[in-house]
């Protein structure tokens, strides 16, 4: 009867370890599993199971994982939905924690702003994009710190009283790259523009 390697009696009563794999099996199983690997950083929502906002509350996998969606006022005082999306949880309260995203959209019927596409403006339009939609995207590092993003949002699902869905991507000064979904959950507020 052959006994398995991995419990080999030695003399002495003793057991063998399990086997140690060699520098040359290693290569093997990298060369192996490097494939996968690199899938599931192509495709990460293939490998890690994404959670809809929504479910968790507001609470997504991503840079700024809490999202709330109210109305508010655009800097021109202006009547505007603002998406707020933070890396803490906000209540709507106050200020959120920095660093957060802004996202302002001059308020219009629902209808009009969902399933769009919107290019982020910067807080002095020039006179090409004075004809455009007011959208903007703030972000803030530290508190009393913001600077206004280039780049586009695209909105999908707008339900005010139930959330709204969305992606953007932005530009920050350093050159990075802001790229992500959410899924805004619903805030009622008062705000007077005007």
């Amino acid at each position: 009867m052959t006994v398995p390697k991995s419990k080999q009696v030695v003399a002495g009563g003793g057991v063998l370890p399990p086997p140690v794999f060699s520098p040359r099996s290693w290569k093997l199983v990298e060369a192996l599993t490097r494939p996968a690997l690199g899938a599931c950083l192509l495709f990460a929502q293939a490998c890690v199971p994404v959670v809809a906002a929504r479910s968790l509350g507001g609470v997504s996998p991503t840079r700024f994982p809490y999202a709330l969606a109210t109305r508010g006022c655009t800097q021109e005082d202006a009547p505007a939905l603002e998406i707020i999306l933070t890396e803490k949880r906000f209540t709507g309260r106050g200020e959120p924690t920095s660093p957060y995203l802004r996202l302002e959209l001059a308020w219009d019927t629902p209808d009009k702003l969902a399933n769009k596409r919107f290019n982020l403006m910067p807080l002095s339009p020039t006179r090409r994009e004075l004809g455009a939609a007011i959208v903007r995207a703030e972000y803030h590092q530290a508190r009393n710190r913001a600077v206004f993003l280039q780049g586009t949002l695209q909105l999908g699902r707008v339900a005010p009283g139930a959330g709204i869905d969305g992606s953007y991507r932005a530009t920050l000064p350093d050159g990075s790259v802001l790229n992500d979904k959410f899924s805004a959950v619903w805030h009622d507020s008062s705000s007077v523009c005007g």
